[in-house]
C-alpha cells in the first residue's frame, strides 16, 4: 500500500525533491540528445522528433515553473485553516492553467515519441502510428476543451464564491481521460518491439534495442500511480491545496519521466563519452564475438580465392566480402535510430556485394597507376612486363 504524506514538510520535501531533481536531469538529457543526433547524422540528421521535443522541453519549462512558485507556496496546506480564501481562489486559478499545460506536455511528448518511430518504420508499417498519432490528437483537443468547458461560467472553477455554477462531472473526465493517457503510453511502449526483432541483426543486439525502447516503461508506472491518486481524491471536501498535493507531486514526475524517456534511445553516443559503455559492453562484446566466429568471407567476383597481392605503390581494396548479416554490430557512437538505419543499410549492401561486377577493360585501364599492372573493377591484380608478352 502506497503511503499518503500527511504533513507539509513531508508534502514540500516530496514536491521538491521530485521536481528539482528530474528537471535537472530533463534539462542535461535534451541538449545532449541533440547533441548525439548532430555528432552521428550532422544536420541532416534532425528531423520532426528532435523539433517536437524542444517544444515539448519549452512546455515543460512553463509547468515546472507554474508548479514551483505558483502551486507550491500552498500545496499541502489546509485551506482556510492555513490558506485565507484569496489564497486558496489563486491556486484553484493557477491550476486551471496547471491542467491545460500538463495536457499540452503529454501530448508534445507523445508527438515526439511517435515521429521517431515515423523515421524507423517502413512504409507498410506507418499505419499503427498514424492510428495512435489520431488518438492522441483527438485525446488532447476532448481533455484540452473538456477543461477549459469543465464549469458555466469558467471562472467558477476556481471563485468558490460564485454559487450558480453548472459543472460536469470531473471524476469521469479524470478517469476517462487518465485511461487513455495509460493505454497509450503502454501502446508506445510496445509498439517498435516487433520491428526491433525483425531486424536482420543478431538476437544479443536486437534484445539490447529493445531494451532501449523498454526503458519507457517507467512512464507506464508513474501514470499508474497518479490515477490511482487522482481516482482517490475526497471531492466533497473543500480542502483543495491539501488534497490536490500528490496529484502535483505525480504529475510533474510524469512529465519529467517522459521527457527523459523520450530522449534515451538517441543516447548511446553520450554513454560512451560519461564512459558508461561498460553497460553495453557485455552485450556489445557477445555481438562481435558471434560476428567473428559466423561471418563468411567469401571471395569477390572475379578473384581466385587467394590472397590480394599488394603493390608497394598503391595499396588496392580487398577482394572479399562479408556476406553474412550477422556480422554487422554497432558501434558505441551510434544512436538506436542510427543502429536500426545502418542494419537495414548493411542488408541492402550485402546484396549488392554479392552481384556480378563489372570489368570492362576500357574503362580499367583508366585505374593504371604503374605501367605494368593493370587494375580490373572485380579487384583482380593482372600483371604483365613490359612488352605485354606474360600475364599472371
Amino acid at each position: 500500500m502506497r503511503a499518503r504524506l500527511t504533513t507539509f514538510e513531508e508534502i514540500r520535501s516530496h514536491l521538491d525533491g521530485a521536481s528539482i531533481s528530474t528537471y535537472v536531469v530533463v534539462m542535461l538529457i535534451v541538449p545532449l540528445r541533440l547533441w548525439c543526433r548532430l555528432s552521428t547524422s550532422g544536420r541532416q540528421g534532425l528531423g520532426w522528433d528532435d523539433i517536437l521535443i524542444v517544444v515539448a522541453l519549452l512546455l515543460t519549462n512553463a509547468w515546472f515553473y507554474l508548479v514551483m512558485f505558483g502551486l507550491r507556496p500552498v500545496t499541502g496546506r489546509h485551506a482556510l485553516t492555513e490558506v485565507p480564501l484569496e489564497g486558496i481562489i489563486e491556486y484553484l486559478q493557477v491550476l486551471f492553467y496547471a491542467q491545460l499545460l500538463y495536457t499540452c506536455c503529454i501530448c508534445f511528448i507523445k508527438a515526439a515519441i511517435l515521429s521517431f518511430y515515423w523515421r524507423l518504420f517502413s512504409i507498410k508499417n506507418r499505419i499503427p502510428i498514424l492510428i495512435v498519432s489520431g488518438v492522441v490528437v483527438a485525446w488532447f483537443f476532448a481533455i484540452f476543451f473538456a477543461v477549459i468547458l469543465t464549469c458555466e461560467p469558467i471562472n467558477a472553477q476556481w471563485d468558490i464564491l460564485i454559487t450558480d455554477r453548472k459543472c460536469i462531472k470531473t471524476r469521469t473526465l479524470w478517469l476517462s481521460g487518465s485511461i487513455i493517457n495509460v493505454l497509450t503510453d503502454a501502446v508506445l511502449l510496445l509498439m517498435p518491439l516487433p520491428y526491433v526483432w525483425s531486424l536482420h541483426a543478431p538476437v544479443p543486439q536486437k534484445i539490447a534495442l529493445g531494451c532501449m525502447f523498454m526503458l519507457g516503461c517507467f512512464v507506464c508506472v508513474v501514470s499508474i500511480v497518479r490515477l490511482t491518486v487522482l481516482m482517490s481524491l475526497d471531492l466533497s471536501s473543500k480542502d483543495a491545496t491539501f488534497n490536490f498535493s500528490e496529484v502535483v507531486i505525480w504529475s510533474v514526475v510524469e512529465i519529467h519521466c517522459g521527457m527523459i524517456c523520450s530522449c534515451l534511445p538517441c543516447l548511446r553516443p553520450a554513454i560512451r563519452l560519461l564512459g558508461l559503455q561498460c553497460i553495453f559492453g557485455s552485450i556489445s562484446s557477445h555481438v562481435h564475438d558471434r560476428s567473428a566466429s559466423n561471418g563468411r568471407v567469401t571471395p569477390g567476383p572475379g578473384s581466385d580465392g587467394l590472397k590480394p597481392w599488394k603493390h608497394p605503390l598503391r595499396k588496392l581494396r580487398s577482394p572479399y566480402t562479408i556476406t553474412d548479416l550477422s556480422t554487422y554490430h554497432a558501434n558505441d557512437e551510434e544512436d538506436s535510430y542510427e543502429m536500426i538505419r545502418k542494419a537495414n543499410e548493411e542488408h541492402g549492401l550485402a546484396t549488392a556485394a554479392a552481384g556480378p561486377a563489372r570489368s570492362s577493360v576500357s574503362e580499367d585501364r583508366s585505374l593504371r597507376t604503374v605501367p605494368g599492372i593493370e587494375v580490373k573493377r572485380g579487384w583482380t591484380v593482372m600483371e604483365e612486363d613490359v612488352h605485354g608478352s606474360n600475364k599472371v
